[in-house]
């Protein structure tokens, strides 16, 4: 089931900001460990890899997974992006992803 964060934060009884900030920060450690299992992956590759693993495939649904890393992830991701075949990939992945 689908929440909204406002939905989320009236659930909890906490404010819309607090729910970003755990989601940004719970981002950030899946990230973090994600990339640990194999630091032979790129940023990319290892946002891809967890898109794929939430079965994200729509692009809209991957601009909010994006969206949600905190700034300095996608940064990362960003800045590891080297060549102008890793910066098509990157905007065109929600499109790739749904053949794979």
């Amino acid at each position: 089931m689908e929440m909204t964060i406002q939905e989320i934060a009236n659930d909890i009884n906490t404010s819309k900001q607090n729910v970003n900030q755990i989601l940004k920060r719970a981002m950030r450690k899946v990230f973090h460990k994600a990339w640990s299992l194999n630091k032979e992956w790129s940023p990319l590759e290892v946002l891809f890899g967890l898109s794929c693993f939430f079965n994200i495939k729509q692009e809209s649904d991957f601009k909010r997974f994006y969206y949600d890393f905190p700034e300095d992830i996608k940064t990362i991701i960003k800045d590891s992006l080297k060549t102008k075949n890793e910066i098509e990939i990157f905007r065109n992945f929600p499109k790739v992803s749904q053949k794979l």
